[in-house]
């Protein structure tokens, strides 16, 4: 999930090891939406100064209660790995969701490989590749023949020009196997989507 809402409580096990146990109030709500509660863990994991590992999960029921339950478990691990000025960081999902009524599971995964290249004290260039899959169209509805099923790629630039501001634009694509992308100009859809963005953060 992009965000939770909930209690954690954290353990530093050792200067390389912290965990954290999580009581949440679901995938991605702030207000809870049935009468169960979503539990949660993350354990980091620093193996060397060049080489940090993680793992973190989540498990709970997303149905309301009027519907037959439905638990999900998520699973995460993750690792970044830092080389002078090169940090590059790998990330796979995976995640479970028992059918109702129908019996058994759909699954979906997701997976990222991002780099970034410190160039100077105050420039870095970053490169991110990424593949998402939700055949069953647990997590992304899209209504077609294939669900969820796409490509991504990015290419950053950032600035740092004095200290407090940061100037980020990023250049990414998309590309699905089936067309779900909307095409304002035509209103259509197509199997690929493109966009340039550049933002200025300010910290006080």
């Amino acid at each position: 999930p992009y965000y939770e809402a909930g209690v954690k409580a954290t353990w530093t096990a050792s200067s390389k090891l912290t965990g954290q146990f999580h009581i949440l109030n679901g995938w991605q709500n702030i207000s809870e939406t049935n009468s169960d509660k979503a539990m949660g863990m993350r354990l980091d994991y620093a193996a060397t100064p060049h080489l940090a590992l993680g793992y973190t999960n989540f498990l709970g029921n997303e149905a309301p209660d009027t519907a037959p339950s439905r638990l999900r478990v998520f699973n995460e691990v993750f690792g970044l790995v830092t080389s002078g000025p090169l940090n590059f960081w790998l990330t796979l999902d995976y995640g479970l969701q028992r059918r109702a009524p129908a019996s058994g599971n759909s699954r979906w995964w997701g997976g990222a490989a991002i780099g970034r290249l410190t160039l100077s004290p105050t420039t870095w260039l970053s490169a991110r590749l990424e593949r998402y899959a939700d055949p069953d169209a647990v997590i992304i509805t899209t209504g077609t023949a294939n669900p969820f099923r796409a490509w991504g790629g990015s290419l950053g630039f950032d600035v740092a020009p004095v200290a407090g501001v940061l100037w980020r634009s990023e250049m990414r694509g998309f590309f699905a196997q089936d067309p779900i992308f909307p095409e304002h100009a035509s209103g259509g859809f197509s199997k690929r989507d493109g966009f340039l963005v550049t933002s200025l953060a300010l910290t006080f």
